[in-house]
């Protein structure tokens, strides 16, 4: 039996047979993050409701186009990310025979806009951010957030018994993204102002606490930490309604340790990137030359 992976009146909202059930929960399961979970079982969800509470596997195209075009009043990136869930449930089903044909192949899913420009902070903004944070606690998790790019569920995951000192520096061992744990080196400053928190905190116990007892930091009181210090230093965004969350500082130590003169491998290495090449997208948003000054017009 699996351990419950997600809120249980989440899948009973779905009306389904136990098989049917049981399916979702075996696709579910081969997911890391509990964030991505959340999302798919919520979209899921969001297509049983459309074809008002038919079997999936009996689903066929035209519904599924249908509902594809049920989801134009969703942003480009929330309707992308529904219909990733949804290809991955039926691929899932047709792979391991619960469904004899995979429906949802023929659904192009589209190329977004790559929006990172929109995401991106200055320097100054960042420094802004954390010299204006008051509280320590919060101060060293936006602190560590750029300066070692960090994703918020890594931040929440990170325990003392991660932290081992190495010489001058600090070495993380964080748990990321896809199962993976890489290893991350901190300057002994930031390391100081970590130890300043742990009071008698064990070796088990995590490295930011929750205000509220003993247990781990929630991402969204990371998100909140990080969208209220963006309002206070004043960060201006490109899109008005747009947020500034954890990973716009990751973003920015990417960016900016590239400016810096950071070997790209490095800071993949550092961020936990799966290639150079989305490591290497980073150098180019900035436009520091152009064909367009050497066209005499």
């Amino acid at each position: 039996m699996l351990e419950p992976i997600y809120d249980q009146e989440i899948i009973a909202a779905i009306p389904a047979d136990t098989t049917e059930t049981r399916v979702i929960e075996l696709w579910l399961a081969q997911k890391q993050s509990l964030q991505t979970r959340r999302a798919y079982i919520n979209d899921v969800a969001r297509l049983k409701t459309f074809v008002n509470g038919k079997a999936l596997r009996l689903v066929n195209l035209l519904e599924l186009q249908d509902f594809v075009g049920s989801l134009d009043t969703l942003a480009d990136t929330s309707k992308h990310r529904v219909m990733s869930a949804i290809k991955s449930f039926y691929s899932f089903c047709a792979t391991n025979g619960y469904m004899r044909f995979n429906v949802a192949s023929s659904i192009a899913l589209g190329h977004l806009e790559d929006t990172t420009t929109e995401r991106l902070i200055s320097e100054a903004d960042a420094i802004r951010m954390i010299a204006l944070e008051p509280n320590p606690r919060n101060h060293a998790i936006l602190r560590l957030l750029y300066i070692a790019g960090l994703r918020a569920a890594e931040i929440c995951g990170l325990s003392w018994r991660n932290c081992s000192p190495i010489g001058d520096a600090v070495e993380l061992a964080i748990f990321g993204k896809g199962a993976k744990t890489r290893k991350v080196l901190i300057p002994s400053d930031m390391w100081h102002e970590l130890l300043a928190l742990r009071g008698t905190a064990l070796d088990t116990d995590p490295v930011f606490a929750s205000r509220k007892g003993a247990g781990r930091l929630s991402t969204t009181q990371i998100y909140r930490i990080v969208n209220a210090a963006a309002l206070r230093a004043k960060v201006k965004v490109t899109d008005s309604k747009s947020l500034v969350s954890p990973h716009w500082l990751r973003h920015a130590h990417v960016s900016h340790a590239l400016d810096a003169g950071a070997a790209t491998h490095v800071v993949q290495q550092t961020v936990g990137h799966s290639s150079q090449t989305t490591t290497s997208r980073y150098a180019h948003k900035k436009a520091s030359e152009s064909s367009a000054f050497f066209i005499k017009a």
